[in-house]
């Protein structure tokens, strides 16, 4: 059963906030879902085939672009209560929202990746000042 599967939309997006929140972290998170908007972000995605192989891997937006990928045809099964696919889809719309996302999530990687390198540098530096008081004593 997945964690998500009977929480409402507002649930759903507070959980999926907070994992994000988890995943912008120094660590590694392994995320198994059905629902597409729980992955949407993560770095890396591996699609499975029904017989447990990888049928496919990527970013969202890298998934996206692949029209008759593993992952598309997944997209299409979770709209599949829609009569056609929706013109946005077609139009590549949501595949270009994808890509604005994907930069937009890279951007706060590489912002907390540079404050990360000034924590430790700043780190280094006490240690450096301890060291040398130590010594001087």
């Amino acid at each position: 059963m997945i964690a998500t599967s009977a929480l409402d939309a507002n649930s759903e997006y507070l959980v999926n906030d907070a994992l994000q929140k988890v995943m912008r972290s120094d660590s590694t998170t392994l995320t198994i879902a059905h629902r597409l908007a729980t992955i949407r972000r993560a770095d890396r995605i591996i699609v499975l085939s029904s017989e447990g192989e990888v049928a496919e891997q990527g970013t969202y937006a890298q998934l996206s672009k692949r029209p008759d990928g593993a992952f598309n045809k997944l997209m299409r099964m979770q709209m599949e209560g829609l009569a056609e696919i929706p013109q946005e889809c077609k139009d590549g719309v949501i595949y270009e929202e994808a890509e604005m996302e994907e930069k937009e999530e890279q951007e706060l990687r590489e912002e907390e990746e540079a404050r990360l390198e000034r924590e430790r540098e700043e780190r280094e530096k006490e240690e450096q000042v301890k060291v040398k008081a130590e010594q001087s004593l």
